[in-house]
């Protein structure tokens, strides 16, 4: 967790802050993502929540790519490069907590990937990369 300072009326607060992220294969600085169903296999089966759009954040870069199914550890012909993206604005976010997805079972391995979704649209800065 980071923490941050913020000034209030001459005092400042020590909050610490969970962090989110979300990858991809394209830098999204900047942009603002909209809320989306994934379009695989699990939602087709309806095995993970067909109904609800979503954008995907985790609190590490390796539960995203544990929620995407990827395999940082497999062999690769060449390497893949993923962008690591955070919001922009964490205290406006509409989301559904992680305990909501575990309860509801809206993902079958939420329990491991600790996904949080936001469901608004959300601007997104690229705070850096992955090579794997």
């Amino acid at each position: 967790m980071d923490i941050k300072y913020l000034r209030y009326d001459k005092m400042f607060l020590k909050i610490k802050m969970k962090r989110l992220f979300h990858i991809s294969k394209n830098c999204l600085d900047g942009k603002t993502l909209n809320p989306n169903i994934p379009d695989n296999e699990f939602t087709k089966r309806g095995i993970e929540n067909n109904s609800i759009p979503r954008i995907c954040f985790a609190p590490t870069v390796n539960q995203c790519l544990l929620a995407l199914g990827i395999d940082k550890y497999k062999v690769r012909p060449e390497p893949e490069i993923y962008f690591i993206h955070e919001p922009i604005d964490y205290y406006n976010l509409e989301i559904i907590s992680n305990e909501e997805i575990v309860k509801n079972n809206y993902v079958p391995n939420a329990e491991k990937t600790k996904e949080t979704w936001v469901i608004e649209p959300c601007e997104v800065e690229c705070v850096g990369i992955i090579i794997i």
